[in-house]
């Protein structure tokens, strides 16, 4: 039996048991409405996921990543953007222009 909570918990947003899943072609950014078509948070587990990024990034830098507007930051002392999302970008694009941008400049 399902406590009360749970039971409405999952009326409103959906199971608790439900995973969301970010493929590249996915668009993340709704140019109509000016918001985000995927959650910031989904989007930042998928790239944790893509062993091409992690390895760019770093693993320390990339884990507790998270967004500034538009941009993707970097968890590290001086919140380095990684990436700037523009409106019509999928997952693919923002992974393209984080593969282009240069690492060494995060260490420092």
């Amino acid at each position: 039996m399902k406590h009360k909570l749970q039971e409405t918990y999952e009326r409103m947003f959906g199971s608790l048991n439900e995973r969301v899943t970010v493929s590249d072609n996915d668009v993340l950014l709704d140019k109509k409405n000016k918001s985000w078509t995927i959650e910031q948070n989904d989007i930042t587990k998928a790239l944790n996921k893509d062993s091409k990024i992690v390895k760019h990034v770093g693993k320390k830098y990339l884990k507790g990543s998270y967004f500034d507007g538009l941009d993707l930051v970097a968890d590290n002392n001086d919140g380095t953007t990684l990436a700037t999302l523009k409106w019509t970008w999928k997952l693919k694009d923002l992974k393209k222009a984080i593969l282009k941008s240069n690492p060494a400049r995060w260490e420092e």
